[in-house]
């Protein structure tokens, strides 16, 4: 790996001359959405090597060339070691840790002063989701969404249009209603409704609000989010207790069930095309709003960060501006990868692209709305441990007797508890 990583230092900067600074870049090679594409690796590489070109007082070293998985454990070594990259990339699963232990630097004063840095380019979400406690330590690169992938193969033999993007709740349960059934007439079900949609896709698309922003509170008892699992409970006996994973969407027996844009992106072009969803056709379209919410889809980002400890925070600044900001840049997430870029100005080359010819329903103008109504995965410490709780506490609430409205509320007082004294 270090070979590599020289001889990609080579190939971007050559030879250092007297008087450069040094400024070592870090990422993972593969994709960060578990798609067999490396497009937005490549993509980001030759963003490093376009900001090197425009800065001749910079020798870039370019740190790459592990996995994914290998990415978490490469880096934390290195911080510990006091070799860290000065700007690098950062697995979602890894934010809070690393702003939490002073591992990355805080952006507030370097955004404050730079006066052509302007937050509102970006879409709320997408900003929010490199925020932790309310202070920005980092800025996106690419970001995802989650849609409903439709089988427009059963929708059609069960004589059912296709839903638009502002479907409602009412209609994804009607249409899962009258697609579940026992086909072959055997007393047992082999065609459903829906599959993978959790308590958390209806709570966003109701407008419920999980947690506070610094993780002191949860609200799990507030009505939009009862009425969420309530939705669920209903559409889960129609399956009639049978346990759906996301294959039997694979296998052309299920018309509904949640995917990331980047697998809706990859799985409908060539070469890809041809290695899953191939035995019916297909598309997508946004998440069904509930009563009191909207079409809202649940957005994941891809963040870069600054080292806290890099001697040359200007420098730094200035590349991960060039990555995130740059118009030229997120042009280039737009047209060439398979997942959004961050800002808002760029969504809008998606329409000059051909992707639109390829996927009808995806437009520019749609994926500028569903970023704009998108909610950021929470950022705080006891997250995760926090989101595990409030699924396995719906998981029994909807499998037994229990009165659903009095099991959330219990629930609340539970997990908040845990927020603020576990």
């Amino acid at each position: 790996m270090a070979a590599g990583a020289a001889v990609m230092a080579a190939l971007l900067s050559g030879c250092a001359h007297q008087g450069q600074r040094t400024l070592k870049f870090g990422m993972f090679s593969d994709s960060n959405w578990e798609i067999p594409d490396d497009k937005s690796a490549r993509v980001l590489e030759e963003a490093v090597a376009g900001f090197d070109e425009l800065h001749p007082e910079l020798e870039i070293e370019y740190e790459s060339g592990m996995q994914k998985a290998d990415y978490s454990e490469w880096l934390a070594g290195q911080l510990l070691e006091g070799t860290a990259p000065d700007v690098f990339v950062i697995a979602e699963e890894d934010f809070v840790s690393l702003a939490a232990k002073g591992a990355l630097l805080n952006l507030e004063e370097l955004i404050e002063k730079d006066d052509g840095f302007r937050r509102g380019d970006y879409y709320d979400a997408v900003l929010e989701s490199g925020q932790y406690e309310q202070q920005q330590y980092a800025l996106p690169w690419e970001c995802n969404l989650t849609l409903m992938g439709v089988n427009t193969d059963l929708l059609e033999s069960n004589r059912i249009d296709l839903p638009t993007n502002s479907w409602l709740w009412s209609d994804f349960h009607a249409i899962c209603r009258l697609t579940t059934k026992d086909t072959d007439k055997n007393g047992k079900l082999d065609q459903f409704g829906f599959c993978d949609y959790t308590w958390k896709d209806a709570a966003y698309s109701n407008g419920a609000v999980l947690f506070d922003k610094m993780g002191t509170m949860n609200y799990m008892g507030d009505w939009k989010v009862i009425n969420a699992v309530n939705f669920l409970y209903r559409l889960e006996m129609l399956n009639e207790d049978m346990v759906l994973q996301h294959r039997n969407f694979e296998d052309g027996n299920v018309v509904f069930c949640p995917m990331r844009y980047s697998d809706f992106r990859t799985y409908k072009t060539y070469p890809w095309k041809i290695e899953r969803y191939t035995d019916f056709d297909w598309t997508c379209v946004t998440m069904p709003a509930g009563p009191q919410g909207d079409n809202i889809s649940e957005l994941e980002t891809l963040l870069i960060g600054i080292n806290a400890a890099s001697p040359n925070r200007e420098a730094a600044w200035e590349l991960l501006k060039f990555i995130s900001y740059g118009e030229e840049t997120q042009g280039e997430v737009a047209q060439r990868t398979m997942c959004l870029p961050v800002l808002r100005e760029a969504v809008e080359k998606i329409a000059a692209d051909t992707r639109e010819e390829e996927e009808p329903g995806i437009s520019a103008a749609l994926t500028d709305e569903i970023l704009s109504k998108a909610v950021a995965v929470p950022q705080f410490r006891k997250y995760e441990t926090a989101l595990s709780m409030c699924s396995d506490g719906v998981a029994q609430a909807t499998d037994s007797e229990k009165n659903i409205p009095v099991s959330m509320i219990m629930l609340q007082r539970e997990i908040n508890n845990y927020l603020n004294n576990g």
